[in-house]
């Protein structure tokens, strides 16, 4: 099995309540699109754990109690570091369940720019080339 560093692209998706910042009070979920580039540590090989860390650019939708659903932010630049075990299911192809910490600055539609954590629980496929 041999380990080192790779690097990693992907498109991501995560769906999250709210508490404090944006709220004030109102049933609000988000979700968050965009596109992560970073480099990954762990098994180049075959499945095991692995760490990442990387930039990440994320449009922020806002979905109201009403069933509104709208664009709130343009990208928001930001970083997000995690890990995970990788599980192999040939050929070339992981399920990398797993965690995330997500930090980026987001600005909504009246110019104020506000940053967005998120704490996630993701599950994810890779392929190696």
């Amino acid at each position: 099995m041999a380990t080192g560093l790779s690097a990693q692209a992907g498109v991501e998706r995560s769906r999250f309540g709210c508490s404090g910042g944006f709220c004030d009070g109102a049933d609000v979920s988000y979700t968050a699109t965009g596109i992560a580039l970073g480099i990954r540590y762990g098994s180049t090989t075959s499945g095991g754990p692995f760490g990442r860390l990387g930039a990440v650019d994320h449009t922020l939708y806002a979905e109201a109690n009403q069933g509104t659903y709208e664009e709130i932010s343009d990208g928001g630049l930001g970083f997000e570091m995690g890990g995970g075990y990788a599980i192999a299911v040939p050929p070339n192809v992981y399920l990398t369940p797993g965690v995330a910490y997500t930090r980026c600055s987001v600005e909504s539609a009246d110019g104020v720019s506000s940053p967005v954590v998120v704490m996630v629980r993701r599950i994810g496929v890779r392929y190696a080339f």
